[in-house]
């Protein structure tokens, strides 16, 4: 066999193993979108301010 051969599926076992890492889903997954989460409702909450602002003044 190809010394090559052996090279290229050590590669991809390592590559395998690495993604059953349990690990990888949360921290990359999860806690990103949980991050992504927040960021969208404080925008979210600060735009509805700001309308909210607006339309008082309007109805002054």
């Amino acid at each position: 066999m190809d010394a090559s051969l052996n090279v290229d599926r050590d590669i991809q076992i390592g590559e395998g193993s690495v993604h059953n890492n349990p690990d990888d889903p949360l921290w990359y997954g999860w806690n990103e979108m949980v991050q992504d989460l927040t960021e969208i409702q404080a925008m979210a909450e600060d735009l509805r301010d700001k309308h909210r602002s607006k339309s008082v003044a309007v109805g002054s």
